[in-house]
């Protein structure tokens, strides 16, 4: 697939694999006709790979909150034709409805956006301020009308998992999607809480089961949640 990136990302794109565990864990994971959600979708990496796994009677639901962001998303998903299976939604995936303030965190590039202002600034060597950018947010409870279909959540939101996993309980009550996370440390740490109270269990990305986590530091970077059917 074709994919157009936001100035000086190539090498991080391009010139080696990215994150190639990811990835695997997807193609293991979903399979054609399945309905999935990319939330953090940045500029469609893995919006195209899901939809290309979905298939033709698929569907891929790419929520990405920067602006410039979801412009060039969009960009992508037309430049692959797939604008049958792919829905871009310029939204914050959060607990409500309503705008919220975005932070660029670290060197502000356009992979670290972020609703938590003191998370942006974790690095910082000195007090740095930052400009919010104020977005729309919905949550995916408000979004999906009762009984919809989503089998599979890739959700990676710089530490707004946390207020993103609330907003999905009753997704995660009746759809019981799959839920592949990003953890960010203590910030992300309800989101967890989130999963484990609606009797998910946890594994590695290449399928080697947790332990039922008791805290932050016990959860991986990046795992895959299913329901405990």
């Amino acid at each position: 697939m074709r994919l157009r990136l936001p100035s000086g990302m190539k090498a991080l794109y391009v010139d080696e694999p990215y994150e190639p565990q990811v990835a695997d864990a997807l193609e293991r994971l979903v399979r054609p006709g399945w309905t999935c959600l990319d939330v953090g979708a940045h500029v469609g990496y893995f919006t195209l790979l899901l939809a290309r796994l979905v298939g033709e009677q698929g569907k891929v639901l790419a929520f990405e909150a920067a602006p410039e962001n979801a412009r060039l998303l969009a960009r992508n998903v037309r430049l692959n034709k797939l604008e049958r299976r792919v829905m871009v939604e310029n939204l914050a995936v959060a607990d409500g409805p309503g705008e919220l303030a975005l932070y660029a965190a670290r060197s502000g590039g356009s992979t670290e956006w972020t609703l938590d202002a003191a998370f942006a600034g974790r690095e910082d060597l000195v007090p740095t301020p930052r400009q919010a950018v104020p977005v729309q947010a919905v949550a995916l409870d408000d979004y999906f009308p009762a009984g919809a279909r989503v089998e599979l959540v890739k959700m990676d939101i710089e530490g707004g998992e946390a207020r993103a996993l609330p907003g999905m309980r009753r997704l995660l009550r009746d759809a019981q999607p799959i839920v592949l996370l990003e953890f960010h440390r203590e910030v992300g740490w309800p989101a967890v809480q989130e999963l484990r109270a609606h009797g998910y269990v946890f594994e590695e990305l290449d399928g080697r089961r947790l332990n039922p986590p008791e805290r932050a530091a016990e959860v991986p970077y990046q795992f895959v949640a299913h329901p405990g059917r």
